[in-house]
């Protein structure tokens, strides 16, 4: 029998390029990773965004929702969830491998006023939909994955695709949404 997911994925709250949106909360709300940036904040801010990624964290699992963390929230705990044979992931375990994606994790949190309004017009002028066209060793890393924690779908965010991707690959359904909010079928 299929689920309904309400999924939250690249929000980047408190982010140069930030999507505000109220939150519904159930066991089928799955927050899939960079919902809260750490990474890119104003350091002013950074209280602020960390006190809601708590908040919103302790929700959604009291609720019996799904949270996964992503790079921009510079965590190293909530990087994958399995839910019977769907595996959950922010998608850059994918794209630079645990260990890179546990660098990644990291760095720096916040930036000054200045770098962040560069990096606001930088955004503007600059495509968000990151790895175009998606490349093969991104399905490899997603079929592997998948391999090793027994699921059949992998789920996933971080790609910055301007719409939804559902492909099969090796008998693997590989999941890619966009920025926001989805409601997908499973």
């Amino acid at each position: 029998m299929k689920k309904e997911f309400i999924i939250y994925s690249d929000l980047h709250i408190g982010g140069p390029k930030e999507i505000r949106m109220p939150f519904l909360f159930s066991k089928n709300t799955v927050f899939l990773g960079d919902n809260f940036e750490i990474k890119n904040s104003l350091r002013s801010n950074l209280v602020n965004i960390k006190r809601l990624r708590k908040e919103t964290r302790k929700k959604c699992l009291k609720n019996g929702g799904i949270y996964v963390s992503g790079n921009h929230s510079l965590q190293n705990k909530d990087l994958q969830f399995k839910r019977g044979k769907i595996l959950f992931l922010h998608g850059d375990l994918i794209h630079y491998g645990k260990e890179g994606a546990e660098k990644w994790r990291k760095k720096k949190q916040g930036k000054s006023k200045t770098y962040w309004y560069l990096l606001k017009y930088y955004k503007k002028i600059v495509s968000d939909d990151r790895v175009n066209p998606l490349e093969i060793r991104y399905l490899e890393g997603a079929y592997s994955t998948a391999i090793k924690n027994n699921c059949n779908v992998v789920l996933m965010g971080h790609f910055h695709k301007k719409k939804l991707i559902d492909i099969k690959y090796k008998g693997i359904r590989i999941i890619i949404v966009p920025r926001g909010k989805t409601i997908i079928r499973i």
